[in-house]
């Protein structure tokens, strides 16, 4: 998955569009959805994060264009994304 093209969704938009956030999602297309002055946020289908070993979805969540912090340490990156 490839953060840089994905489409990002403001949360207004995101709320009128969510079950095409959600078909996108599922699939293989992550989106983005931002509301002014919090840190954005991925959607990714879970099955995605499943094939995906924890360091690289770590890698694909810090290549998300709009620069954001995962607040987890390397140690702890099972149980953060453990959904």
């Amino acid at each position: 998955m490839d953060l840089s093209k994905a489409k990002t969704w403001s949360l207004v938009n995101a709320k009128a569009h969510l079950s095409e956030i959600v078909d996108r999602a599922l699939a293989g297309k992550p989106q983005i959805i931002s509301r002014r002055g919090d840190p954005p946020i991925v959607v990714i289908a879970q099955q995605a994060i499943a094939e995906t070993d924890d360091t690289s979805i770590l890698d694909l969540l810090q290549s998300c264009p709009a620069a954001f912090e995962i607040p987890c340490r390397s140690d702890r990156k099972r149980e953060a994304l453990d959904l």
